[in-house]
């Protein structure tokens, strides 16, 4: 049989079996997490729309002119943000 019980810093401590396995929960560690993935993920929009802007154009629209090359890159970008 498993007992659970929640402290006063909001942690979960779950004792199953035989064994003390304790489990914590942190609201702290949580937010830290969340932070850390939202920065990665603006890191990763960043990079793309500024190679979108310098580098696609060439790269996947050589034939166009090159304002039309940045513009067809950008709305590719646009496509693939939505």
């Amino acid at each position: 049989m498993s007992t659970s019980a929640i402290n006063q810093q909001g942690q979960v401590q779950t004792n199953a079996g035989t064994g003390a396995d304790t489990i914590t929960r942190s609201p702290r560690k949580a937010a830290l997490a969340s932070w850390i993935g939202s920065a990665v993920e603006y890191y990763d929009f960043f990079i793309y729309g500024t190679a979108a802007a310098l580098v696609f154009g060439k790269i996947f629209f050589p034939s166009f002119d090159p304002a039309a090359a940045t513009v067809a890159a950008f709305a590719t970008f646009g496509g693939s943000v939505m």
